[in-house]
């Protein structure tokens, strides 16, 4: 028994000689053999030990952890699956191909993955022979041939496992966070609130202690001849109104008083309630095709608001708002407001936008899930003879122009009794009608329609004197940027 054992470890000893001779240089090879595995050629079939997961970076951002891509002799192919799907590039892939665009709907991308081949925006027959190959789980791509679907530059660290993303142009994820970062620094709140000016107390009363302004002129003329010029002006309560007392000498040595009283009221709610009521020298009314602004005494009443306000009217500003998209708005390059999702109209609604005096221009920048854009102008025009919708404002005149509160003549002297009522039909449209009555001469009515549509505002007047013939006034003016 003792030799039959003896006979069997010789044997087992001859047999392993062999390999421990040619495994006396390398441990490894005497533990797991010198059949070494070696990662796919080019016409090979990747296997397991080709796989690599790697890391996805985008500048600071990190798009992906575990990204699947396997090691070739000619570098790295990548599963574009998941990548396409990081960039939010709406392309879907498939085991024929791969079919969609990029950054806009006229760059498209259309890969052959049995021919090998990719067309860009309609131009085929890019090959891409040594960077597409086959792998377990699919098809995948080489980084020349993602730098050359994409507008993106690939860098690999196979010591890190990290993949680097150098875009050529911006790309939709890079432009979201952008957005994202300014909506961030932005108060859509402060677009809706009308500007707030404090109110500092200050009643009237019935005679407070003037304040008093003195200018004094001295001019030599070029015979030596010295001639002044002087004014006074006092400001102060009287009888529970602002007095403006002014006194003026001119180089002649002739001297002109001018005084005014005036009342201002706060805005109780009641659109008919006179806010103004102005007695002594005071200017006349304005009125198209009748007068120009004259100065007379007497009396005016007027509902208007003694200042002009920063905000002519507020409105709404809304349109259709796809699924998945988002929409801005700007004034003058400055971001206001944002909606990241349509309502349950399936639009977007910015609320309570100001339109001020003039000309105002907004604009509507929309934006896809995957980097599409559209842009609309919104535009109104508020004249200095529109109205705010639904409002009416008027002033009463009742004066002799030409004549100062002292007796001085200005001008010719004629006895006036004017009115000027306004109203706002529309938010762009405003009507006015004008009545003139002066001593001995007929009455004259003055009918204009104000209206103003995107860069274009006009005019329509109609005037009627007595029985004279009807007079019509056109009028139009257009923006051109």
């Amino acid at each position: 028994m003792q030799r039959h054992y003896s006979r069997l470890l010789a044997a087992s000893v001859l047999c392993a000689f062999p390999q421990t001779v040619a495994a006396e240089g390398d441990p490894f090879a005497l533990l797991f053999g010198e059949d070494n595995t070696l990662d796919a050629g080019v016409g090979d079939q990747a296997g397991q030990d080709d796989v690599r997961f790697v890391g996805v970076r985008l500048g600071d951002l990190k798009l992906s952890d575990a990204l699947t891509a396997y090691a070739f002799e000619d570098g790295l192919c990548v599963l574009p699956g998941k990548l396409f799907s990081a960039l939010e590039a709406p392309i879907e892939l498939d085991d024929a191909g791969a079919k969609g665009w990029f950054l806009s709907t006229d760059r498209t991308v259309e890969i052959d993955a049995g021919a090998r081949t990719v067309s860009l925006s309609g131009q085929a027959g890019i090959d891409l022979a040594g960077q597409l190959h086959q792998t377990p789980e699919g098809w995948c791509l080489g980084l020349d041939a993602l730098s050359r679907i994409l507008p993106i530059n690939f860098t690999y660290d196979a010591s890190a496992l990290s993949l680097t993303l150098k875009p050529r142009e911006t790309l939709p994820l890079e432009a979201k966070l952008e957005r994202e970062t300014l909506r961030a620094q932005t108060d859509p709140s402060a677009s809706r609130v009308q500007p707030y000016y404090r109110r500092i107390e200050n009643p009237y009363r019935w005679l407070s202690l003037p304040t008093a302004d003195l200018n004094l002129d001295l001019r030599a003329s070029a015979d030596a001849a010295l001639s002044m010029q002087g004014q006074v002006e006092l400001s102060g309560d009287v009888l529970w109104t602002t007095a403006r007392i002014r006194s003026a000498q001119n180089p002649s040595g002739d001297t002109g008083v001018r005084a005014t009283f005036d009342r201002v009221f706060s805005d109780t709610g009641n659109m008919w309630m006179p806010k103004q009521i102005r007695l002594g020298d005071t200017a006349g009314l304005n009125q198209p095709l009748m007068s120009k602004t004259s100065t007379g005494r007497g009396v005016l009443v007027s509902n208007r608001p003694a200042f002009v306000a920063d905000v002519f009217d507020m409105t709404d500003i809304r349109g259709p708002l796809p699924i998945g998209w988002e929409a801005e708005l700007y004034r003058d390059s400055q971001l206001l407001d944002f909606v990241t999702a349509p309502d349950t109209q399936g639009e977007y609604l910015f609320e309570d936008v100001e339109i001020r005096p003039g000309y105002n221009r907004y604009t509507v920048k929309l934006f896809g899930p995957y980097g599409e854009t559209d842009t609309r102008d919104v535009k109104f025009f508020a004249g200095s003879d529109m109205h705010p919708e639904n409002t009416v404002q008027y002033d009463i005149a009742v004066l002799e122009e030409g004549v100062t509160m002292d007796g001085n003549e200005v001008g010719e002297a004629v006895q006036v009794v004017a009115a000027t009522v306004s109203a706002g039909l529309a938010r762009q449209v405003s009507t006015r009608l004008d009545v003139r009555a002066e001593v001995n001469t007929p009455i004259v009515t003055t009918a204009s329609v104000y209206a103003a549509s995107g860069d274009t505002h006009g005019v329509t007047r109609l005037q009627m004197t007595g029985a004279a013939a009807p007079a019509l006034e056109l009028g139009a003016v257009h923006l051109f940027e």
